[in-house]
């Protein structure tokens, strides 16, 4: 086998332990299961996620909306500003003295 000594903190280490760690670094990457299905969704016959099945139910009966959640071009664009379209948001007058004097020592809103 060939070992290529590295220096770390003044010790010799082999590939014998590199590899190991290289591997072990590489765990998280590994980990995000990409093309895993989940378990518990509905399918259809050729594998898909069924999307016309009802809800899971919890054990009172009420849909479970627990689990994966995401949404095609989700933006968090009103969630962060919401005047991000250039409407005026009307504020009360102690807000508004508020938000101005922010503006003014920070540069942004």
């Amino acid at each position: 086998m060939l070992t290529i000594p590295f220096r770390f903190s003044g010790r010799w280490f082999s590939n014998r332990l590199m590899v190991p760690a290289l591997v072990w670094l590489c765990l998280p990457v590994v980990a995000q299961w990409m093309n895993y299905p989940t378990a518990g969704i509905p399918r259809t016959k050729d594998g898909k996620p069924n999307l016309a099945a009802p809800a899971p139910r919890t054990r009172k009966g009420k849909p479970d909306f627990s689990g994966v959640w995401s949404a095609p071009d989700f933006s968090t664009r009103y969630l962060e500003n919401l005047a991000a379209d250039g409407v005026e948001v009307p504020l009360r007058p102690d807000a508004a003295a508020l938000y101005k004097s922010r503006v003014e020592n920070s540069g942004s809103a």
